[in-house]
């Protein structure tokens, strides 16, 4: 009985950890808020001269493109899928600190909404 009783809480935590991340309403999480095209790749991607990431936000407009990475562990596993691009609204974790970033490398986020656009 102990086991069973185990292994259910195990098995709701592993779901609370995995859904972390929100899938809707990210306009209202708080963070940093970007709309722009999102692609995952299998294999990490350089983001920066020395940032390595899974999935990665371009967004911008005619004037300047920003490309962004957000962690492996934080994308929720319906957007794990490669060489599919959506195009989305997220919200990411502040990390960035000016004064120890070197200012043109692009910084790898931890993503706190992740949703697609209509």
């Amino acid at each position: 009985m102990k086991k069973t009783v185990f292994v259910l809480l195990a098995f709701m935590l592993i779901g609370m950890m995995s859904s972390c991340t929100k899938k809707s309403g990210c306009e209202y999480v708080t963070g940093n808020h970007a709309e722009g095209d999102y692609e995952y790749f299998k294999e990490a991607v350089n983001v920066g001269p020395t940032k390595k990431a899974h999935g990665i936000l371009t967004f911008g407009d005619s004037n300047r493109m920003f490309t962004i990475g957000f962690k492996k562990s934080s994308i929720p596993m319906e957007y794990r899928k490669e060489g599919v691009k959506k195009h989305v609204r997220v919200s990411y974790a502040d990390n960035f600190d000016i004064t120890y970033d070197i200012v043109f490398e692009e910084p790898v986020y931890k993503l706190l909404c992740i949703e697609e656009c209509e």
